[in-house]
């Protein structure tokens, strides 16, 4: 080994996770500063206030989304193999920023989109900000992080540069419009039937409804995900109608067994225990068993993955 070079490649690459770092806070500060606070200060609720809320947006609606997004395009399989020059770097920072814009322009549609559902099916005006950062909702601060998990599941799938950009917006639609598709169906299956998501949410601020959100959320893009990578769906060239329904019913049977096992472990407890889980969710806002519900879910989705496309 050229101790050299090694030395070298340690010093590129602590520069540029600096660099990286600094780019990805730097920009999330302002933006949440400019667009989402009106009128607080970052500092202030996250360091003097110390909001639980607050933190929980930032982190996981903002810095871990974004730093994620950058890792993917420094892996062998990701945009370009980084290798430590400084167009590389420059390259990613230029990501950087276009991923922040998209995050933060998704997070505004999803306040404005949010605000007229709930006009239309609560006859009650839901204000994603001010649920977060005024009333402190954290079940609003889930859903916030909810919709940055699915903008990474719809980022991973794009490709600025391919050549047809009409294969790149088929393959992002596929995920938004299945993760919304499963996520009613899952709303549909498990959640009681005087209640809705939104009133869970933002009415009632259940937190296990925020909960459950997110690790259905994660486990529906990690299985759409890995079916569209194992049916190797191109990033340019046309498409083949066939691939997409192929890859969406896929999709669906994957899903049907992963809600086959989270329903037969409910009954199970159910009957083992003798407690309804659906009362202890969405009326005594049992945390800890929508922590292991979510987790459920994930684990399920990978375990299921790794039994179907890992020979």
């Amino acid at each position: 080994m050229n101790t050299n070079n090694f030395i070298n490649d340690i010093f590129m690459l602590f520069l540029s996770v600096s660099i990286i770092l600094f780019t990805v806070i730097l920009l999330g500060w302002l933006v949440y500063n400019r667009l989402f606070l009106r009128g607080l200060s970052l500092k202030d609720v996250l360091f003097k206030k110390n909001s639980l809320t607050i933190w929980l947006e930032f982190i996981g609606g903002f810095l871990i989304p974004a730093l994620f997004l950058v890792s993917m395009l420094m892996v062998p399989s990701g945009k370009f193999i980084y290798q430590g020059k400084f167009v590389d770097l420059l390259a990613i920072i230029s990501y950087i920023i276009i991923y922040i814009l998209i995050l933060s322009l998704f997070r505004y549609l999803a306040s404005k989109a949010i605000k007229l559902i709930g006009k239309w099916t609560l006859k009650y005006e839901i204000d994603l900000e001010d649920e977060i950062f005024k009333q402190e909702n954290i079940a609003a601060s889930l859903f916030s992080i909810s919709i940055s998990t699915l903008v990474i599941g719809m980022l991973l799938q794009e490709n600025f540069f391919a050549e047809n950009l009409f294969t790149n917006l088929i393959r992002i639609g596929l995920v938004f419009i299945m993760t919304l598709g499963l996520l009613s169906v899952h709303k549909t299956l498990f959640y009681p039937k005087h209640s809705s998501l939104f009133k869970e949410l933002f009415i009632d601020d259940n937190v296990c409804a925020g909960i459950l959100l997110l690790g259905h959320t994660i486990a529906v893009n990690l299985i759409i995900f890995s079916s569209i990578e194992w049916f190797r769906i191109p990033a340019s060239g046309w498409y083949n109608i066939f691939n997409i329904i192929d890859v969406t019913i896929f999709i669906c049977v994957i899903y049907l067994i992963m809600i086959v096992f989270v329903s037969g472990s409910k009954l199970v407890m159910n009957a083992i225990l003798a407690i309804d889980i659906d009362h202890q969710l969405f009326e005594e806002n049992n945390v800890g068993y929508s922590i292991l519900e979510s987790s459920f879910y994930i684990m399920l989705s990978i375990i299921i993955i790794n039994g179907l496309f890992i020979k």
